[in-house]
């Protein structure tokens, strides 16, 4: 008789859960810049593959995205020693994610002794 107990208090919890509201969702910001057919805007909106790629990542890692375009345009420089651009946003943690086509290059300086 203790185990009919038990099953009906886990349904009616189980229920209860189903029930209850859900869970809200990160809400991660981002920044990017127009780059077709990787990022492309109407002005409101932004659409093309890699928008296509970051919704779909979002939908199976259950976290929702604000894109807005970077402020100067710009992937980012070094201006008085500080990052500009999308980089600069992240490094400012203004954003926490890019959304564009990177090309990182470094520059390697070798001493000779």
């Amino acid at each position: 008789m203790m185990y009919r107990h038990f099953v009906v208090l886990s349904l009616v919890g189980l229920i209860a859960i189903a029930n209850a509201d859900p869970v809200p969702k990160p809400k991660l910001k981002g920044t990017t810049v127009i780059i077709p057919p990787i990022v492309t805007s109407d002005g409101t909106t932004f659409s093309g593959y890699g928008v296509e790629l970051v919704g779909k990542i979002a939908e199976k890692a259950g976290f929702e995205y604000e894109l807005s375009l970077s402020p100067d345009l710009s992937y980012g420089s070094i201006v008085d020693n500080k990052p500009t651009g999308m980089i600069g946003q992240v490094f400012e943690k203004v954003s926490l994610m890019t959304l564009t086509v990177l090309k990182l290059i470094c520059k390697f300086f070798i001493s000779e002794s």
